[in-house]
């Protein structure tokens, strides 16, 4: 009978876990490159504002979240370029691959950790020169 109290804790365990949340974690990493190298780009999310700045190309982790992320590059010489980055849906990956969506118990939790939105893994921009 000791066994049982064990066995109920580790279900528990995986009942409460999020595939996503396990596989993919609740951060992502965002790629920027721009044409011309070199540009500072802030990345920006709606009712947050400021998240971080990159030299390009360059790289940031960010929180996994449903709101999109602005991103805005400026260089000398050349026009300021903004690229809008929505986030998808990903339920196929919380659900640890399986074609049924709510086939993970832990859905529920990865739906509160925003794990299940996933950003593209790269953004382009290309900045126009000034006149």
């Amino acid at each position: 009978m000791k066994l049982f109290p064990s066995l109920l804790a580790v279900s528990a365990i995986f009942a409460l876990s999020g595939c996503a949340s396990l596989l993919q974690g609740t951060h992502e990493k965002l790629t920027l490159r721009t044409s011309p190298d070199g540009a500072l780009c802030n990345v920006y999310r709606d009712g947050e504002g400021l998240l971080k700045v990159i030299v390009t190309p360059g790289a940031a982790y960010l929180r996994r979240d449903s709101d999109p992320v602005t991103v805005v590059c400026r260089k000398d010489g050349y026009q300021e370029g903004t690229a809008v980055l929505v986030p998808s849906k990903d339920i196929m990956g919380s659900a640890g691959g399986t074609s049924e969506p709510f086939a993970n118990m832990g859905f529920p939790l990865d739906v509160m950790n925003s794990a299940i939105y996933d950003l593209p893994d790269e953004a382009r921009i290309v900045l126009r020169p000034s006149n």
